[in-house]
């Protein structure tokens, strides 16, 4: 993980505490989402966590066909940029899988299933885990 999505991590484990977080390291396959999270209810899931500091997010094409095989699953795409003239105020995006192919040609000018600007932590978890129990209705 680069070392802005590794702060961002940081911030998603501290502030989204209604989850279980693993980290996830996988040198042998490169779509592998950067964590797997559970709910209190035992459902798993999986988020990329991203950094933009502009409208482009940059994915790999292992990263968009791990999503688009996925596309009815819980896995997520979490967007980090920060406010245009404040630097230390940041959004949240919240993208589901079977948009990854979409935010990787539109980037932050596709619209999200979610976007806290700026970032408030509660109603980010919140929109989760209302998406994540969307996906598995």
């Amino acid at each position: 993980m680069a070392q802005p999505e590794k702060l961002f991590w940081q911030q998603v484990r501290k502030n989204l505490t209604a989850f279980s977080w693993i980290r996830l390291e996988s040198r042998v396959n490169h779509g592998i989402p950067d964590v797997l999270g559970t709910t209190e209810e035992g459902i798993y899931f999986t988020v990329e966590l991203k950094v933009s500091k502009s409208n482009k997010v940059n994915m790999s094409p292992h990263q968009i066909a791990y999503h688009e095989e996925r596309k009815k699953a819980p896995a997520f795409i979490l967007v980090k940029s920060p406010l245009e003239g404040s630097p230390r105020k940041y959004s949240v995006y919240l993208y589901t899988s079977d948009q990854a192919r979409e935010l990787s040609v539109h980037g932050l000018s596709l619209p999200a299933v979610y976007r806290s600007s700026p970032a408030q932590w509660p109603l980010v978890q919140e929109q989760l885990l209302f998406a994540i129990r969307q996906k598995i209705k």
